[in-house]
């Protein structure tokens, strides 16, 4: 988590975009949703194996990044690095988004250019990022950086099979805080049984 946190300082968010997806690993956590644990699901197969911290960069899972309050300044370099190899490589697509708030609903509308490789598995996929929250986590942590609260347009996203394409997508303010406490009552109700 400290290391994610001085990502976000030490790159331009033009370059690099940090998404924290909460599970309910140890125990509850109320930052989880549903399209997070999904997520969580999509790069850790087997759920008897799924942990946190957990941290895929550009859609690749990197291994053992999790670890002690010492560790966060070994790790953060490491991700530093790969974050500036990342970096060097040319774009695959150009994207330009905007979004704006009106009446209690954010409306988001992407474009997408050139590109690289267009296909059914090449997804784009809109977030709802909450930048800052305070909870006093297990972990001992009280601020959260980057939350993702919601996935409008749901967690698998729109397939990309061509090279342009315009996407867009409405999310009210209200079904985000009702899906949420929906979800941690579900949990709460299921966790009780």
């Amino acid at each position: 988590d400290l290391a994610c946190d001085a990502v976000t300082k030490a790159f331009k968010s033009t370059e690099v975009i940090v998404l924290q997806y909460h599970a309910h690993i140890p125990g509850p956590d109320p930052m989880t949703i549903p399209d997070g644990e999904e997520r969580h699901a999509f790069y850790l197969k087997k759920e008897d194996e799924r942990f946190t911290p957990f941290l895929a960069v550009n859609g690749k899972a990197e291994a053992n990044f999790g670890g002690a309050l010492r560790a966060a300044k070994v790790k953060y370099q490491s991700l530093r690095e790969n974050l500036e190899e990342q970096l060097e490589k040319p774009a695959t697509a150009k994207l330009s988004l905007t979004a704006s708030l009106k009446e209690g609903a954010i409306s988001i509308k992407a474009n997408v250019n050139d590109l690289e490789k267009p296909g059914e598995k090449v997804t784009l996929r809109f977030v709802v990022v909450e930048d800052k929250i305070r909870y006093a986590g297990s972990n001992g942590l009280r601020y959260h950086h980057a939350v993702v609260r919601a996935m409008p347009g749901g967690n698998k996203g729109f397939a990309m099979t061509k090279k342009s394409a315009e996407q867009s997508a409405t999310i009210k303010l209200s079904e985000i805080q009702d899906a949420i406490t929906k979800h941690l009552d579900d949990f709460t109700a299921k966790a009780q049984k």
